[in-house]
């Protein structure tokens, strides 16, 4: 119990919250993954302290391994649950039993664990994997009427791809589609039996009346994703190619709300919509990331904290208070904010804080540990403090150039320490982040 007070009286005298648990009010705050390039981020409908985060594996690179990653202390740390040199696209929680994962495991195909992600079984039967383009899982969805009825989309790396059905919980599945796919599954909330998707490579609505088994292609814009409205049925929202639209009618007619959004030359990329208010959707292009309370008819743009050679990959709502919006970034790593004004987050930001943020791996760590400052550039000063408040490592480093990696002693023990970098001759604060080191 005294090291936990001490733990807690370091983080209060450093004046460092207990980051990375919650996103920063209104700034971007790295959570962990570090340097994953995160592919989907999936949030436990009864509990949003645990959430699931799939990556890539980055043959290239090999601190970018991949795999399928869960936190159940909202970011705090983050478990390793296999899959590793594996890439997953795309996770699935069932909302009869949240206990029941699955994962679009690309050319491994749908994998499902029953146990929480402790352990997985390969349920692929009937797909069509591999081939000569490579033809893997990327998204899957789990009906909310009955944990065996599922919908998989997959394609190829330099080709077409295919829509799969299963009724009997992945072990038989059944092809309805040749040439398309989705990039994403919705089961309509309103109309049982409904479903919605993204259907590439038309840049169409998929639109299912009988849980998948046959579709037709609703008239729409030029779309890359969409999102289904909370509490209207027919009505959806789309991030098109150039433009934020919404449809009240299954594609009758087409509303742009404002004819601003997304900003000029940019393309439009992710949208979500809160299951809470149907007005506050959350969407992006390849780099920013906006937020709306109305509808659609205005945007902040949450530029707090972002990163400008960042882009964006995975995006999700966290019920939690405040409200969360977390992103994966194919820079690596996951990031949160935490929204309480947007008329404060409109504002633009301070240019030299806009793109300051820190990023550590591995954590917990052992040997050692990576480190960069994402941020102005300048020299700035490393300091890592123990549980009992005292400096034990301290350097200046030149920021932003690259990363750095800190050999831990064997004289250190096991346990938590603070990490802060610090900006020199700037008005910034510093950034800190907890650290776990294991023996």
């Amino acid at each position: 119990m005294r090291q936990s007070l001490s733990a807690i009286g370091l983080l209060a005298a450093l004046a460092i919250p207990l980051a990375p648990a919650l996103g920063g009010i209104n700034e971007w705050t790295y959570v962990g993954l570090a340097p994953e390039v995160v592919t989907d981020i999936k949030v436990h409908p009864a509990n949003p302290d645990i959430i699931f985060a799939s990556a890539l594996d980055v043959f290239w690179d090999t601190t970018r391994e991949g795999g399928l990653f869960k936190t159940t202390d909202h970011g705090l740390t983050w478990d390793t649950l296999g899959f590793r040199h594996s890439n997953v696209m795309g996770v699935a929680i069932d909302p009869l039993n949240p206990s029941t994962v699955w994962i679009a495991n690309d050319m491994a195909g749908a994998w499902r664990s029953t146990d929480d992600g402790q352990t997985w079984e390969n349920r692929s039967q009937g797909m069509y994997l591999g081939g000569a383009d490579d033809f893997g899982a990327l998204t899957l969805a789990v009906s909310p009427t009955s944990s065996d009825l599922l919908l998989c989309g997959g394609a190829g790396w330099a080709g077409p791809g295919w829509i799969c059905r299963t009724t009997d919980g992945g072990l038989h599945w059944t092809e309805v589609e040749w040439e398309h796919y989705l990039i994403r599954i919705l089961f309509d909330p309103h109309v049982e039996g409904r479903v919605f998707g993204p259907l590439m490579p038309l840049n169409q609505i998929y639109m299912s009346v009988d849980d998948g088994e046959t579709y037709e292609v609703l008239p729409s814009p030029m779309l890359y994703d969409l999102a289904l409205n909370p509490a209207r049925a027919d009505w959806i929202w789309t991030m098109a190619r150039g433009s934020f639209q919404y449809t009240p009618d299954l594609g009758q007619t087409w509303v742009r709300p404002d004819t601003t959004f997304p900003p000029a030359g940019a393309t439009g990329w992710y949208v979500i919509s809160s299951w809470e208010d149907e007005n506050q959707l959350a969407a992006t292009t390849a780099t920013r990331v906006f937020w709306t309370e109305n509808g659609g008819r205005s945007w902040a743009s949450l530029d707090r904290g972002w990163g400008t050679n960042w882009t964006t990959a995975a995006l999700a709502l966290v019920a939690a208070t405040p409200p969360e919006i977390w992103v994966g970034s194919t820079y690596g790593s996951v990031f949160a904010y935490a929204i309480v004004d947007t008329s404060d987050a409109a504002r633009p930001a301070a240019p030299a804080r806009s793109t300051w943020n820190v990023r550590i791996w591995p954590n917990p760590a052992s040997d050692s540990f990576t480190l960069d400052g994402v941020g102005p550039s300048g020299w700035g000063t490393v300091s890592l403090y123990n549980i009992l408040g005292r400096t034990v490592l301290r350097e200046t480093v030149m920021m932003p150039g690259g990363t750095f990696t800190f050999r831990v002693p064997t004289s250190w023990p096991s346990g938590m320490y603070v990490v802060t970098v610090s900006p020199q001759g700037r008005t910034l604060q510093p950034k800190s982040i907890q650290l776990t080191i294991t023996r």
